[in-house]
């Protein structure tokens, strides 16, 4: 197997600058590790850009981190436009639902209690007429 040396963009984005590999085939690579001064062990990256040179591979890397850098500057404006947003809402009271749900209930149970109290009238037996004694 044929090692063809390559430069990458580091996958840690505090590593700043382009990174010394092996390529290994058409995916395997092996990372330089500057701590240690020697490549490490190798790994599969089916979609991993390389880069023949240190400079192309570092305008890669300012291409990258400038196109992520206007997206974290619209996210910014985006968020900053609804806070001045939020800004302009008028305040408003807390919804007293609370009071509107106890009169339905309360309602209700003056209505439960008129139909209860209508039953009651109901069976009630009429009063017995006392008759008075006759005097015969």
């Amino acid at each position: 197997m044929t090692e063809q040396q390559v430069w990458i963009i580091p996958g840690d984005p505090s590593d700043m600058a382009p990174l010394p590999a092996l390529k290994h085939g058409e995916t395997c690579f092996s990372d330089y590790n500057r701590r240690k001064q020697v490549f490490g062990d190798i790994y599969e990256h089916l979609f991993m850009p390389t880069y023949d040179t240190f400079e192309e591979c570092r305008s890669a890397m300012i291409s990258l981190r400038t196109g992520t850098l206007e997206e974290a500057n619209q996210y910014c404006r985006q968020l900053a436009a609804s806070i001045e947003h939020i800004k302009t809402i008028p305040a408003a009271t807390f919804p007293n639902v609370s009071r509107e749900v106890r009169k339905d209930q309360g309602q209700e149970k003056a209505q439960e209690q008129e139909k209860a109290e209508g039953r009651q009238e109901e069976a009630r037996p009429a009063p017995e007429l006392k008759k008075k004694p006759s005097r015969s």
